[in-house]
């Protein structure tokens, strides 16, 4: 079972972003996210942390909680991510909080 966040009826994670925004390596905070809307997410500690991670990502990766690892997405199909860049992606969401919240 594929699952995304998108599946969830969380309010809390409701965006809407341009896909082109995030399809390079290159992310310009700033045009992604504002200062409330980091501490809001901040806020929620976990949950927060999902939904910045789902702006980010959403389209690229999805976990798979019955296989306990993440998939990404490649050309039309979906393949485990044994080399790990969904979990590496997370560490933009650290580096995001880094860049609002030490201002």
């Amino acid at each position: 079972m594929l699952v995304d966040t998108e599946q969830r009826n969380d309010e809390s994670c409701q965006f809407e972003i341009e896909k082109d925004l995030i399809d390079d390596d290159e992310f310009d905070f700033d045009e992604l996210f504002d200062y409330e809307e980091v501490l809001k997410y901040f806020e929620k500690e976990d949950i927060g942390d999902a939904c910045i991670y789902r702006k980010l990502y959403k389209e690229r990766f999805v976990y798979h909680f019955d296989k306990q690892m993440w998939f990404k997405y490649v050309g039309p199909h979906w393949e485990p991510d044994y080399s790990l860049e969904a979990v590496r992606g997370a560490e933009l969401v650290f580096e995001i909080y880094k860049h609002f919240l030490n201002q």
